[in-house]
């Protein structure tokens, strides 16, 4: 991947392309499945966080830190999952 600098024009392969195509698609189908099955999740895993990796749940924690050092453990990349924290309780979150 090649660039101009800011404002520049970017430049990638169609290799580079398919690959992120394929990631991207990788993370929807991880995504709808979270939402197809957040009920479920829900009523298991109440009050946790949630990561989905391969379209099933790699990690559970009520720590979004602990979760991470999971998903490393084991392998899975954690910046590849989908990550979810479950509650019936409204959150807002301020980031």
């Amino acid at each position: 991947m090649t660039g101009g600098g800011l404002g520049g024009a970017v430049s990638i392969s169609q290799e580079e392309m398919a690959e992120i195509q394929a990631g991207l698609e990788h993370f929807h189908r991880d995504v709808m499945y979270l939402q197809e099955h957040y009920e479920e999740l829900l009523d298991r895993y109440p009050e946790h966080w949630v990561a989905v990796y391969d379209q099933s749940v790699v990690g559970v924690d009520t720590d979004p830190e602990r979760l991470i050092e999971q998903l490393r453990a084991r392998g899975v990349p954690p910046e590849h999952t989908v990550r979810e924290y479950l509650t019936r309780e409204e959150v807002i979150w301020i980031i």
